[in-house]
């Protein structure tokens, strides 16, 4: 729920290059047609890993053809998007615990083992897995990022005070940030229940909304500010028990075939995923995740219930997410927890984030990221800015 204190963690479309000729093309051109990997995400996908790479039209031929071989390596970009044959580099499926369908993620992409797990978000519960593994079957190597944060602060006291700070710093940030968003969201859902001149009320209804969504871009770069002064507090120390634990887990992740992150507490998760430095291992591997897995992995971390118990509540923005898969805000459990029957807030919520997909992740639905695109299935449903659920099927 949006009041819970979620920082009480102490401790595009692309233009296809394949239509043109081999012999008119640009070399860009030409050997994004050869591996069929559409130009801008190839120029998107190497920026990421190199901020300083020369512009497009600067690249000979030859770093075209290696900077195609390495985005096909590294990301797994398709052949074919929606192929079968194609490996997705994120599966995001519906919550488990009472309608489990990680089995038949595996069969259908004939998985073997072994296998990470990550259940961070159950805190005290981590190791309790067990009905996980017997459904999948196969060799299991849970990497423990509870227990080994645990360990590590109780060991580096100075590590454990840095990063008690920063909570503390985030948690008073997200109780200013939610008195602010509870004024702008009331005065853009009065307009929005208002009649009359459309011409008068529309024009006051998008800058109401741009309001809140320039105060959720406020709060971000906060966020943001906050975590960068305290890495570099981190770094100014040595921490060789943190670096030891960071270099375990990346040999961990490297031997396994694909890695499953479950749900739970999902700023507890993603700080642990952050502090261990996950982020780049696993965008080398298929990571499969669910709830508050599916959030952290995302770009943006939102928090929602429309009917919590303290009253109802405001969608809140936490954090930004790892940014795994692109253009998804997962909801799960969003059937239950939206108000889906009221169509002045699910047009507000959906144009508050118009620039992502706000998809319901409910029990048994499932969506692969195949980077660029999305490959949906049977019951998928996102909202619309029109006020509705629609399904969302993908071509």
């Amino acid at each position: 729920p949006p009041h819970s204190s979620p920082y009480e963690d102490r401790s595009g479309s692309s233009r296809d290059c394949t239509q043109r000729s081999s012999e008119q093309a640009p070399p860009a051109a030409q050997y994004c047609a050869r591996s069929r990997v559409t130009q801008q995400a190839l120029i998107d996908t190497w920026r990421h890993y190199n901020p300083t790479a020369v512009a497009e039209g600067t690249w000979s031929q030859y770093e075209w053809r290696c900077r195609v071989h390495r985005v096909n390596r590294v990301h797994r970009l398709p052949t074919s998007p929606f192929s079968h044959m194609s490996q997705p580099a994120v599966v995001l499926v519906g919550p488990q615990r009472h309608h489990p369908t990680v089995v038949e993620v595996v069969q259908s992409l004939g998985l073997s083992g072994p296998y990470g797990l990550v259940t961070a978000g159950w805190e005290s519960r981590e190791a309790e897995e067990q009905a996980l593994r017997q459904a999948v079957g196969g060799t299991w190597r849970n990497l423990g990022l509870f227990q080994r944060h645990q360990t590590l602060c109780a060991q580096d006291t100075a590590l454990a005070e840095a990063l008690n700070r920063r909570q503390d710093k985030l948690r008073a940030l997200q109780s200013l940030y939610r008195l602010r968003l509870a004024r702008a969201v009331s005065a853009a859902r009065q307009l929005m229940s208002l009649e009359g001149d459309r011409s008068l009320l529309e024009p006051e209804r998008a800058d109401a909304i741009e309001a809140v969504r320039a105060l959720d871009r406020h709060h971000l770069s906060r966020v943001a500010a906050i975590r960068r002064a305290s890495d570099l507090e981190i770094a100014a120390t040595p921490h060789p028990l943190l670096e030891q634990m960071r270099r375990e887990l990346k040999q961990l992740v490297m031997d396994v075939e694909a890695v499953y992150i479950a749900g739970g507490h999902v700023a507890v998760l993603l700080n642990r995923l952050r502090l261990f430095d996950l982020e780049a291992v696993l965008r080398h591997k298929l990571v499969i995740t669910w709830s508050a897995g599916a959030m952290a992995l995302s770009e943006l971390i939102v928090l929602f219930h429309d009917s919590p118990p303290q009253g109802p509540g405001n969608a809140e923005v936490l954090d930004r997410g790892l940014g795994l898969f692109r253009g998804v805000l997962p909801l799960p459990h969003g059937s239950a927890r939206l108000n889906l029957s009221d169509p002045m807030r699910v047009r507000l919520l959906s144009a508050r984030f118009s620039d992502m997909r706000p998809v319901l992740l409910d029990p048994t639905r499932r969506l692969d990221w195949v980077a660029p695109n999305w490959q949906t299935y049977a019951g998928v449903q996102l909202l619309s800015v029109t006020g509705t659920v629609e399904n969302w099927t993908s071509t």
